[in-house]
């Protein structure tokens, strides 16, 4: 409803310029009010989108964590495999070598009796000293075995363990890993633990950081030097800088007396190299 004021105010006269500045003045007042809506509903929409992104980034990040501690665990429960074969073949080993050796001494003291019997003395110290020799002899491979699972870190079979943790690695996250592996070249345990934390570190980070959907671990041998490389098809930089992964791969491998390297070209994928003395 109309004031008085405002009705004087329309019927009041005015000239042609103060018209259009009140006309001019009405349109930008609805422009600013149309901008300010619009700046509103548009950081409304943004607010929408960056809150499906972060959505969508804390699924993904989810999957992904979850996939890693699936391989972590996956890992795990290959070393532990692993150690609990060889124990319970190292066991079985114990058993036959002992029931062996009492077998081989019971039969040699029967004969020391009977001929003991027969007075043929130096026939029966003969037997003794035989049977004395098994005892030994099993003892000396019954402490060998104890020793082995005493010091625990030497009982996994090498290449066994790197196809396990390849084969639980394809399973988890849906990678291919080849394999060109010479078996018959014998590395010292400090050699193999590298090989086997830059193995899994290498899959990890290939997986995790470029997105690599297949490997080559190909151990081979030159010379008097055996080499390791484990190559993927990930994305990659022409300019390497190196994360605590990597330097803890180089960390671990120069400790040894290992060479270590990496390669890495964009549209190529990512390559890391070890080469040992054998």
């Amino acid at each position: 409803m109309c004031t008085i004021s405002s009705i004087a105010i329309l019927n009041k006269p005015y000239d042609k310029g103060t018209i259009v500045i009140l006309i001019m003045g009405s349109f930008l007042i609805l422009v600013i009010v149309y901008l300010i809506f619009f700046l509103i509903n548009r950081l409304l929409n943004q607010n929408l989108l960056i809150q499906e992104s972060l959505k969508d980034a804390t699924i993904k990040k989810m999957e992904k964590d979850s996939m890693y501690d699936d391989l972590r665990v996956a890992y795990e429960k290959v070393e532990t495999m692993t150690a609990l074969k060889e124990r319970n073949r190292i066991a079985r080993e114990i058993h036959d070598t002992v029931g062996h050796t009492l077998t081989t001494v019971l039969v040699e003291i029967e004969a020391c009796k009977r001929l003991m019997a027969k007075d043929n003395i130096e026939k029966s110290l003969e037997k003794l000293d035989l049977a004395q020799g098994q005892v030994r002899k099993g003892l000396n491979s019954i402490r060998e075995s104890v020793r082995i699972l005493e010091k625990g870190n030497e009982i996994m079979d090498f290449y066994s363990e790197l196809k396990s943790i390849a084969a639980e690695t394809e399973k988890h996250s849906g990678v291919i890993i080849k394999f060109q592996v010479d078996e018959s070249i014998k590395f010292s345990e400090d050699q193999k633990k590298v090989i086997i934390s830059t193995f899994v570190e290498g899959l990890t980070n290939g997986i995790k950081h470029g997105n690599s959907t297949a490997f080559l671990l190909k151990i081979y041998r030159e010379n008097e030097r055996a080499y390791f490389s484990l190559e993927n098809n990930g994305k990659a930089s022409d300019v390497i800088v190196p994360g605590f992964g990597l330097r803890a791969m180089k960390g671990r491998a120069e400790e040894i007396g290992a060479d270590f390297s990496v390669l890495s070209k964009s549209g190529e994928g990512f390559g890391i190299y070890l080469s040992f003395e054998v």
